[in-house]
């Protein structure tokens, strides 16, 4: 039963007015005070992953069908771009636009190749394989009227990576579509991008999986969608810039596996499986479909199961009294030795060892004598 908020007024009394806070004592109006920002309770947190991104959406479509919503979006990368599109639009029919404009995406709309000479410039320069034109395109398309971060529905923040300075910035109010090209900026695939003279690339090269951005934003429950790869991955490689990708990958794991092994009390962590995945270039949009509706499909058999169900509802004063109980709960198919203690002990060299692959990743982009 709703409790009402009124007390009613005993008969013959006279209702007593409130002054009215906006306006002063003179008569003239003044500005209300801007309401504080309230603690999150439910994060969503969208990891990099390239074209694997497309998973992401149909984990996103099995939460919207089951209600679950976040008060605060947190993305990374390709998961910066499907955040952000997310938060402008947090409902099943907005997951649904972002499926069909996924499925329109190609690798020559989207990392388009030239035998122009200009392109053969910017190779020899180390910048990067691809312009972002067909990015910007994308992101463009998928936000539509949505320019900065204030005009979305849902509290949305992106991270990129100061290349100079090797630290991760976050933005979350102002302009949207730099710094989500910043996030997206893959080294060696896409040029650092700049903002207020600083170049920034790709967020994942520090904080990939951004699950302590959450923690310390007061996040009780973070939903982790996490389609980058776990553990040690086995790829083909096929030219320089493949096997500096792999590294890459693998070096920036890090980070997430160290965030997991500091969960603080009265924090949930929800790790959402991805399903097989098959093995695709950077490039490759092809399995687009096949990625969505697997990302689903695992996504809402977990999300129905029993030890998803059992799962305690956030508590924030428990949380606040160090008495609630730190938990992960880990979706199917995500490898038991992913979690080993041994990697959680790095430190921060993991986090030196991903700048220094990115570094790698800007030299292999160079032309190599024999590459066609």
């Amino acid at each position: 039963m709703k409790i009402p908020t009124w007390v009613p007024r005993p008969k013959g009394s006279k209702e007593r007015r409130e002054p009215d806070p906006a306006v002063a004592a003179d008569g003239m109006s003044t500005p209300p005070k801007p309401r504080r920002r309230r603690e999150p309770r439910v994060a969503f947190v969208l990891s990099g992953g390239g074209n694997l991104g497309s998973v992401q959406v149909g984990m996103l479509r099995a939460m919207a069908e089951r209600s679950i919503t976040p008060d605060l979006v947190l993305g990374c990368s390709v998961g910066a771009l499907n955040g952000a599109a997310y938060a402008a639009d947090p409902t099943l029919a907005g997951v649904r636009r972002m499926e069909s404009q996924w499925l329109a995406v190609t690798g020559a709309s989207l990392m388009p190749t030239s035998r122009m000479p200009g392109l053969v410039q910017l190779l020899r320069k180390g910048e990067s394989v691809h312009s972002n034109e067909g990015l910007r395109n994308l992101v463009d398309t998928i936000l539509g009227s949505h320019d900065s971060f204030e005009s979305l529905k849902v509290r949305f923040e992106c991270v990129a990576t100061d290349l100079v300075a090797g630290v991760s910035r976050w933005f979350g109010s102002g302009e949207l579509i730099e710094p989500i090209l910043a996030s997206a900026a893959l080294p060696a695939v896409y040029p650092p991008v700049t903002l207020e003279g600083r170049r920034y690339v790709d967020g994942g090269v520090i904080d990939n999986v951004p699950i302590s951005r959450a923690v310390e934003l007061g996040a009780e429950r973070v939903y982790v969608l996490h389609v980058g790869l776990h553990g040690r991955p086995e790829a083909t490689i096929r030219r320089p810039v493949d096997g500096a990708l792999l590294g890459y990958w693998i070096a920036r794991n890090h980070r997430f596996m160290r965030d997991l092994s500091n969960i603080p009390n009265g924090t949930q962590v929800v790790i959402l499986p991805t399903g097989s995945r098959p093995e695709l270039r950077y490039d490759d949009f092809s399995r687009t479909n096949d990625l969505i509706e697997a990302g689903y499909a695992r996504a809402a058999e977990f999300l129905d199961g029993d030890e998803f169900g059992s799962l305690p509802k956030p508590s924030s004063w428990l949380g606040r009294l160090g008495l609630g109980k730190a938990g992960v709960v880990v979706g199917p198919r995500l490898p038991t030795d992913a979690l080993s203690p041994g990697v959680s002990d790095r430190g921060d060299d993991g986090d030196a060892e991903a700048l220094s692959a990115a570094i790698e990743l800007v030299e292999a982009a160079s032309p190599h004598p024999g590459d066609s």
